[in-house]
């Protein structure tokens, strides 16, 4: 097992005015499960492929444990790469498919069956090993695909969106396989995918990214509750973060957020962040989890003790998603701002009530300055 540090990598394309990776910087720590999310074209597969050898970085450096690897060729980097289509040999047994490493790198017969063996057995595949690629579903070939990776004991696995062509039910019972099998073995392991749900519910850390450039590299909740910029806000939840654009203004010693057709009353603890912002444009975000019905707050405040501030807005309903024990209302608030309210399935409005008055847990409030990556004004204030 082995550290992963990769201190200001850069890489550009020949034929691309703009950089792919833009001065990536990361520690993962020994036997670290981190997920690299981010939108396509975000630099996520290319960090990967940095790591592995199969690309070269234009600036920058890569270690794995002690040793620099820049120079050194794949096969020598101690890595195991699973890729998004498995690339299994199509005219191989699974057992030769997973014996192939072994055999190159001159192993023993009787060392190979062994290892294949119980790999095979802890995957559940042992019934498998003797069957082709095309006699296998695709939850079977991305075991296989794993435990060829993992018959070589490596010091780092690298998985390259490898549960994307599973089908949902059989995509999360492999990702809690996968993230079982990581934590058995204690390798150190890095995951690309463009899926939140699935860099959140594996990734000990998960680093976002957009357009070649890291916007946070933090723990799943740390990256939810107290996202660095807009862009992680808005990248992070489902339903994504309502962002709501307006100026802030005091009236009455009291600072509200408002816009044409929308006026949102912001709670007293946060002033201290808010005062140098006056008379300024800026953004609040809602997470939909964080909105209740009139009635839903009041039954809230008497049974919770906190410190509880809340804001009504008027709603316009457009469509009702039923989810099974939640219902997601969407529609807008103010001059047609699109706005997600989640909300418990037994609070699901009637459907020709278009007009709803909800209230907001401003306690819960994010602010962010201006733009498509404004920063998160808490994390300037600290």
């Amino acid at each position: 097992m082995a550290a992963i540090t990769l201190t200001s990598l850069t890489k550009r394309y020949e034929n691309r005015s703009e950089f792919a990776l833009a001065g990536l910087s990361l520690e993962i720590r020994d036997g670290e499960f981190v997920a690299l999310l981010g939108p396509s074209g975000c630099g996520k597969s290319t960090t990967l492929r940095l790591i592995a050898g199969l690309e070269h970085a234009t600036e920058g450096t890569i270690h794995i444990g002690d040793r620099e690897m820049n120079d050194v060729a794949p096969k020598d980097r101690d890595v195991a790469m699973v890729f998004q289509n498995y690339a299994l040999y199509p005219h191989m047994s699974v057992f030769d498919n997973m014996a192939f490493a072994l055999r190159l790198r001159c192993h023993r017969i009787e060392d190979i069956a062994t290892r294949i063996t119980n790999v095979a057995s802890s995957l559940g595949i042992a019934h498998l090993l003797q069957r082709y690629p095309r006699e296998l579903s695709g939850g079977e070939q991305q075991r296989v695909a794993l435990g060829r990776a993992m018959v070589r004991a490596p010091s780092v696995f690298l998985f390259d969106e490898p549960l994307s062509n599973l089908d949902p039910a059989r995509r999360k019972s492999a990702r809690i396989e996968l993230r079982r099998v990581q934590r058995r073995l204690g390798v150190t392991s890095v995951i690309v995918t463009h899926d939140q749900e699935e860099a959140m519910t594996m990734g000990d850390r998960v680093a976002v990214l957009s357009q070649g450039v890291l916007m946070q590299f933090a723990a799943p909740m740390e990256l939810y509750h107290n996202p660095a910029n807009r862009f992680v806000a808005s990248f992070l939840g489902t339903p994504a973060m309502n962002l709501i654009e307006g100026r802030l203004i005091e009236k009455a010693g009291q600072l509200y957020l408002v816009r044409p057709g929308f006026e949102l009353r912001l709670p007293q603890q946060d002033h201290p962040v808010l005062q140098a912002r006056r008379d300024t444009e800026l953004v609040v975000g809602v997470r939909a989890e964080t909105v209740t019905t009139i009635a839903d707050d009041l039954d809230k405040q008497a049974a919770d003790h906190r410190a509880y501030e809340s804001a009504s807005v008027s709603f316009t309903l457009d469509v009702c998603e039923p989810l099974g024990s939640h219902v997601d209302l969407c529609g807008h608030v103010g001059d047609d701002i699109p706005f997600i309210a989640r909300l418990p399935q037994s609070l699901t409005p009637r459907t020709q009530q278009n007009e709803i008055l909800l209230t907001i847990d401003t306690t819960q409030l994010h602010y962010f300055e201006r733009g498509e990556y404004g920063r998160n004004l808490r994390h300037l204030d600290q």
